[in-house]
């Protein structure tokens, strides 16, 4: 998927490279970078879909003679992550005043958490009891067995990205930027991403709070997933400001000096719609690293 991925983005870039070179802009910059968003928070509308159900639709192995009708449920997506990969080419606008602005446009494609839910149910046995012969006092061994089934809808989205940033003309040793973008695409694959994780813990401390804390605890977990591709159509936009730190190679070795990296933070705010939901809103943090290559 990751290949398929890149080599998607690849692709589009250089198509985009190619038109530039047609309309005679002239590119100032390449740039590669790969990043994470995290999910602050989120709103979903019109959701007309229960994963479990789509889960047993699509012939979860995982399924198998399971019921889940004792477990609790919890909804939502707060605080997934998602990845992101981009190939960006930029052109320079210099002004009188030192600062430059530099536009950049090209693609970035996405694999993005959509909905998820989890079934967990947890049950307590006590094992043993031990009682001192001298003081009397009690040592309990409970055993905490914790079943959780955990269903997310993961969408690979393609989208155009362009933003704009500001610094000083001169690239120093180390720049600092500011700026604001915005994508849009679209969802060209998606899946359902089942994991079970099954934790049996023992507790062996003594019934003390203050002086033991669960001493010589134990613990044993096992863990399966499952992948189900599922149709779903849907569309992606974004828009957000960014804060950018670039770190140039070197000034004197001549293969190294058009080469810089960079991060960047990106706060941003998210509106997708799919098979799933009318609207799904979400804030994002966005953290970026990556190279670019100056064409002086």
């Amino acid at each position: 998927m990751k290949k398929k991925k890149i080599t998607l983005v690849a692709i589009c870039t250089l198509f985009a490279f190619q038109l530039g070179a047609q309309t005679k802009i002239k590119v100032s910059d390449v740039s590669i970078h790969s990043g994470s968003l995290t999910n602050t928070s989120v709103t979903v509308t019109g959701s007309n879909v229960n994963l479990l159900s789509l889960a047993r639709e699509q012939g979860s192995n995982l399924l198998t003679n399971v019921d889940l009708s004792t477990y609790k449920k919890y909804s939502g997506s707060n605080g997934t992550t998602s990845n992101l990969f981009s190939i960006l080419l930029g052109t320079e606008f210099k002004f009188r005043n030192k600062m430059k602005m530099n536009l950049r446009g090209g693609f970035t494609a996405l694999n993005k958490a959509d909905m998820s839910v989890n079934y967990i149910k947890e049950d307590v046995y006590r094992i043993d009891t031990f009682t001192s012969s001298q003081t009397g006092q009690q040592i309990f061994i409970d055993s905490t067995r914790t079943d959780e089934y955990n269903f997310s809808t993961v969408s690979s989205q393609l989208a155009f990205d362009l933003s704009a940033t500001f610094s000083t003309n001169k690239l120093n040793k180390f720049s600092f930027y500011a700026g604001f973008g915005t994508f849009f695409g679209f969802t060209y694959a998606s899946y359902l991403d089942i994991l079970h994780t099954n934790q049996i813990t023992n507790n062996n401390g003594f019934n003390d709070p203050i002086r033991y804390q669960n001493i010589n605890q134990s613990w044993k977990s096992t863990a399966e997933n499952e992948k189900l591709k599922i149709d779903n159509v849907g569309s992606i936009a974004a828009i957000y400001i960014l804060l950018g730190i670039e770190y140039r190679v070197s000034k004197k070795v001549n293969v190294l000096k058009n080469f810089s990296i960079y991060t960047e933070i990106r706060p941003s705010l998210v509106v997708s719609k799919n098979s799933f939901s009318e609207t799904n809103s979400s804030s994002y943090w966005m953290n970026i690293v990556g190279l670019r290559y100056h064409i002086f």
